[in-house]
């Protein structure tokens, strides 16, 4: 005989599969952001803002005014940090069925990962020796006049980087890189002696640093100097050398006759 299924007895043996369980896998992390690199550090001022001397070299009946060693460099800023991973998103479940049952749903994404940190500033630079004169070899200087020379100033430090920001879900922020160091300013405004060499200064006048000093260095008094500070260490015959000596007792820089410019000294000197 023929057997039939009536309808009411298929959807009874469909509905005896039941619901599939829903499985919650977690989502992968955010990744980390990367690191910022450290800034560079920079270069140092060059000395001798009128000249470098690495022989042997002589200046006699000469003025050298205004002139300028070499500014040390700034530092490079320290690298920002990169942003984080954002968090992840959950795929769909791979579950199987169950008859009429569903399948598991994904995770939820894991959390989102903390930022990259900054890069450090890179350091300033030094300023270079010798506003007018740096001597590395055998100098001589007679009869001159310096006047109004500097060193050369420090370089900045470099400025730290910022930190990545984090990614979702509670990740952190990267942190700060730190300042680098400022650099060290130069020496030596009128004449810097420096190395193995010898400089040798007599009859001369050295003045008008702001800083730095007016000498740098092994310099050799051989008399009758006269500076407005006391960097020079001016002790032989006819030498001075104190920041009262020149205040008021010299006219100003000017053509008074000879080959160069010079100071005239006033009445009652």
């Amino acid at each position: 005989p023929t057997h039939c299924i009536s309808s009411a007895a298929s959807d009874v043996y469909k509905r005896q599969g039941g619901d599939g369980t829903w499985n919650h896998g977690a989502g992968g992390n955010g990744g980390n952001g990367g690191n910022g690199g450290a800034g560079g550090s920079s270069g140092d001022g060059g000395s001798g803002g009128a000249i470098y001397n690495a022989g042997t070299l002589e200046v006699s009946s000469s003025t050298l005014a205004d002139n300028r060693a070499g500014d040390g460099g700034t530092g490079g800023a320290g690298g920002i940090g990169r942003p984080a991973g954002r968090y992840g998103t959950g795929n769909a479940g791979n579950g199987q069925f169950g008859q009429d049952g569903d399948g598991g749903r994904g995770g939820n994404g894991g959390p989102g990962a903390n930022g990259g940190n900054a890069g450090s500033g890179g350091d300033g630079a030094a300023g270079g020796h010798g506003g007018a004169l740096a001597n590395g070899g055998t100098l001589a200087v007679s009869s001159s006049t310096f006047v109004g020379d500097q060193p050369g100033s420090r370089g900045s430090a470099g400025p730290g980087g910022s930190g990545g920001l984090p990614g979702g879900g509670g990740g952190a922020p990267g942190g700060s890189g730190t300042t680098g160091t400022d650099g060290v300013s130069g020496a030596g405004a009128s004449v810097f002696a420096g190395g193995a060499g010898s400089a040798r200064v007599a009859g001369s006048i050295l003045s008008g640093a702001s800083f730095g000093g007016e000498c740098a260095g092994p310099v050799v008094d051989a008399g009758y100097n006269i500076s407005d500070d006391a960097s020079c260490n001016l002790i032989a015959t006819g030498s001075i050398g104190s920041s009262a000596t020149l205040n008021g007792s010299m006219g100003v820089l000017a053509d008074n006759g000879g080959p160069t410019l010079t100071f005239l000294p006033m009445p009652g000197s």
